[in-house]
């Protein structure tokens, strides 16, 4: 499994009606290409797109160590699965197996890897 990139994100209790937690179930990302099925450089056929949502430390690093093993905390879409278009318009879903609950004021980090 490769990591490839992390976006963080805070989630702003002022934003949420001032509740304590939210529920997140899924994650939209959307693409414009993805490799070849076959002798790509990851070297993986037909690789799919896994999504970690991690806690994010007082440093801004997503903490991968501490979250890696919490399988409910990752989502999985296949090769054939991953939508692409030129203009990156058409979005792909990956849902969690279940809703996860994270703190209002505070940072989190969904990790996109290539698997």
């Amino acid at each position: 499994m490769f990591f490839n990139l992390a976006q963080t994100f805070y989630v702003d209790k002022s934003l949420v009606q001032n509740a304590d937690d939210i529920i997140i179930t899924s994650v939209d990302l959307y693409f414009k290409s993805k490799p070849k099925a076959t002798n790509n450089k990851s070297g993986i056929e037909e690789p799919g797109v896994s999504v970690l949502l991690a806690d994010v430390m007082e440093d801004g690093i997503p903490d991968i160590k501490n979250t890696y093993a919490i399988s409910d905390r990752w989502a999985h879409v296949e090769y054939q699965n991953i939508a692409v278009s030129t203009t990156a318009a058409t979005k792909t879903n990956f849902l969690f197996t279940k809703p996860i609950i994270v703190q209002t004021n505070k940072s989190y980090a969904i990790v996109v890897c290539v698997s």
